[in-house]
């Protein structure tokens, strides 16, 4: 089961937005969203954990308009890109206006330089990538009159050593749709989101393979559910390139969990639905590891217990098992990551009023 490891103290309400693991595998980075009584913005802050849970540097971004750090890539001179949203008020137009701040920090979390990205109306950040040691593409949806339908994807990116961002990349695509989650592989990055075929009533999962160059896209394709929307959750990779993408849909008062694997040229290998009692966040994480897929889901809280079951599919799409992990005193949908040999969980929950605080807990993969 998980132990817990530490917990992160903050005198407002406070919940993770992001948990990575570093390059190098030795240290734990978590992003926390600070709000006031009011639920007004104060800002957010980076937190460095080694892996006993000890605090080994602490960044925080005091500012009223970042709403969160959604994304951070660690490099492997130790140098940090962080993706930030950042949320303001447009006095013209009497509406809130989303925008994408880069924060590149070094490896004891000072700032080395920001970068502001608002040459569209709407930039919502959603991922990024290490492209080589010193470069990172950051990717968001923009929209061009606030209507999903109309999205589209662009990327930056952004060279540490010369500080500098390079102009928008528009993902150039036949087939409408979101950026919401990627992975690399040898010789590109597989982007997965939502997307709304025309003349098609139901939202669809849209997978794409761009170039590590130049973000063109090389192949795409739709993955259709048998019933209603389907939203993709998370992807992965593994050594062979193949790719494997959890979703979900709900029907009536349960939830179903989609899993599909697509081999390196994108052809559809199996895809599978398990249904889940109740609902939640459905395969919100994916663990490759000794030739078994671990897909990790998250149900809504039932007595303030918030239940994490854990799929374990064969590489042909069987399902061999399905293990309740322990359930977690959680107020939001906690985040997964990994490393080579322990799963990590972080959430949050309420202390009084709205003082909140961020755990980590920690697993040995081996245990699953």
């Amino acid at each position: 089961m998980f132990n817990r490891i530490t917990r992160v103290e903050s005198d407002s309400a406070c919940s993770p937005t992001f948990l990575t693991v570093s390059a190098d595998g030795d240290h734990l980075y978590v992003g926390v969203q600070h709000v006031d009584t009011e639920y007004c913005l104060l800002g957010a802050s980076i937190v460095c954990y080694d892996l006993q849970g000890e605090c080994v540097w602490l960044s925080e971004h005091k500012d009223s308009e970042l709403e969160r750090f959604v994304r951070l890539v660690s490099l492997p001179n130790g140098v940090l890109v962080g993706l930030a949203k950042q949320v303001s008020m447009d006095a013209t137009q009497m509406k809130p206006r989303f925008y994408t701040k880069v924060v590149v920090l070094d490896a004891k979390g000072n700032i080395d330089f920001e970068v502001v990205v608002d040459e569209f109306p709407y930039i919502e950040p959603t991922c990024a990538v290490a492209k080589d040691d010193r470069s990172v593409w950051v990717f968001a949806n923009i929209k061009v009159d606030g209507h999903d339908k109309n999205s589209q994807c662009a990327a930056w990116l952004i060279d540490t050593q010369s500080k500098t961002c390079g102009d928008a990349v528009i993902i150039n695509s036949s087939l409408e749709g979101s950026c919401q989650h990627m992975a690399s592989t040898v010789d590109g990055f597989i982007v997965a989101g939502v997307g709304l075929p025309q003349e098609q009533s139901s939202y669809r999962t849209l997978v794409r393979k761009l170039a590590k160059n130049n973000c063109s896209v090389e192949w795409e394709q739709y993955l259709q559910c048998e019933d209603g929307d389907c939203f993709v959750e998370s992807l992965a990779v593994d050594h062979s390139g193949n790719i494997y993408i959890a979703g979900s849909f709900s029907v009536g008062d349960n939830g179903v969990l989609t899993m599909a694997q697509l081999n390196p040229a994108g052809d559809l290998q199996w895809a599978t639905q398990q249904s889940v009692p109740g609902r939640g966040k459905l395969g919100q994480s994916i663990l490759l590891h000794n030739n078994r897929c671990y897909v990790f889901s998250c149900i809504y809280p039932i007595n303030q217990k918030m239940p994490i079951l854990c799929h374990q599919f064969t590489e042909q799409g069987e399902v061999t098992e399905i293990t309740a992990l322990e359930s977690a005193d959680n107020h939001n949908v906690p985040i997964f990551s990994h490393n080579k040999n322990t799963l990590w969980l972080a959430g949050n929950q309420n202390v009084s009023g709205l003082t909140c605080e961020v755990w980590i807990d920690s697993m040995p993969i081996n245990n699953l």
